[in-house]
């Protein structure tokens, strides 16, 4: 095995560990190894870079910009997804958060050149809203917690299971057990998601605070019973949405 000498590292290795040249002809191995090499250029490209945006402060943007539309960087980017899943997602929530006014911006855009897509999407969400019973519970919960404060003069401020202290998921748990039952009022209409009403037993009009109106809304006082019944519980005056 033939050895050469690194002219950085000053070491003794395997002719293999340097990189090999052609000039013309001529075949020849670099005076440096390929790590040597490979430590070079890496230093070369961090000056580089620095310079580059000493002249220009948003030549950062611009790079990874056009890193990340190239075939590479979406590949990198997808594999990085994939094995730090928890850390992506955490990373998403916070932009999510910090950035309303750009994502607006950006939605906004997005509608505008994507308009056939944009359809399919608010179509593919209206069956969702009509065919699944959680967004359909969620969608109602919502509807009704924001209708009340706004009769009382409250405003909003948060999300709808944020506020109430339940997630979507416990409030269809709660009220799926009154389904395919009869009515608890008139005990004669089985009760389906089609034929109901969220009912509240304390009903929302003996509110006086926001806090009453949140405490009033919680699993305990809700439940599901006919519409006819739910009607005429609004006309006798106790407004139970």
């Amino acid at each position: 095995m033939e050895y050469k000498q690194c002219i950085e590292c000053k070491q003794f290795l395997e002719i293999n560990k340097f990189k090999k040249c052609y000039k013309g002809d001529k075949q020849y191995w670099t005076k440096a190894c390929q790590k040597c090499l490979n430590l070079k250029l890496k230093e070369y490209r961090r000056i580089f870079y620095i310079n580059k945006l000493k002249e220009n402060p948003f030549y950062n943007k611009k790079y990874k910009q056009k890193y990340r539309e190239s075939e590479k960087g979406k590949q990198t980017e997808q594999n990085y997804r994939n094995n730090h899943r928890e850390e992506a997602k955490t990373i998403s929530a916070l932009w999510y958060k910090d950035n309303k006014q750009r994502r607006r911006e950006l939605d906004k855009a997005w509608r505008k050149n994507n308009p056939e897509q944009f359809k399919k999407i608010v179509k593919r969400s209206n069956e969702n809203r009509r065919n699944n019973p959680i967004t359909l519970f969620a969608l109602k919960i919502r509807g009704l917690l924001r209708d009340i404060l706004r009769r009382k003069r409250f405003q909003k401020r948060g999300k709808t299971f944020d506020l109430l202290g339940y997630s979507k998921f416990e409030l269809h748990d709660h009220l799926k057990k009154f389904i395919h039952n009869k009515c608890l009022v008139c005990n004669i209409v089985n009760i389906e998601i089609e034929n109901s009403n969220i009912d509240h037993i304390i009903p929302l009009c003996t509110a006086l605070t926001e806090d009453e109106i949140l405490k009033l809304n919680q699993l305990d006082n809700l439940r599901l019973i006919c519409q006819k019944c739910n009607k005429e519980k609004i006309k006798d005056g106790l407004i139970a949405i």
